[in-house]
């Protein structure tokens, strides 16, 4: 049986490409460096202004109807941006959500299709953070758990 890996391989660059967005790195060639037609660098000018707002945690999810999209956590946990990146190179503003959240957060490990365990930074506990409402996500603290 043979597996098609020719889209695992696109979608793999596609999150790579994402992730250079994403976190706002800068390539520079150095000498020895081959170039490659696969990476996708976009000028912040070209990004949508909530894209240009620091941000600590990202998590990038396979949504529903086919679309990729990128939620980074903001303003110390109490806001979380969302953008549509399935094309690169036209990242898209989803808007953003406002979680309450007690401090900033990191993705821990998906409990699901649909949802993704968080941990508060400095032991502030753990949440469970539900994409059913792809963009309009919601954070459900968990009680106690140690």
């Amino acid at each position: 049986m043979r597996e098609n890996t020719s889209g695992k391989l696109s979608k793999h660059r596609r999150r790579a490409a994402m992730a250079m967005i994403a976190s706002g790195i800068v390539v520079v060639p150095s000498v020895q460096a081959k170039p490659s037609n696969n990476i996708v660098l976009v000028p912040p000018t070209e990004l949508p202004e909530l894209a240009r707002q620091p941000g600590d945690a990202m998590f990038l999810h396979d949504a529903d109807d086919g679309k990729t999209v990128l939620y980074v956590e903001q303003n110390h946990g109490a806001q979380l941006a969302v953008f549509d990146v399935s094309d690169p190179r036209h990242v898209k503003s989803e808007g953003s959500v406002e979680l309450g959240a007690p401090g900033p957060f990191d993705f821990v490990s998906p409990l699901g299709d649909q949802t993704e365990l968080v941990r508060f930074r400095q032991d502030q506990g753990e949440a469970v953070l539900d994409f059913h409402r792809e963009r309009l996500p919601n954070l459900k603290p968990l009680q106690g758990r140690d």
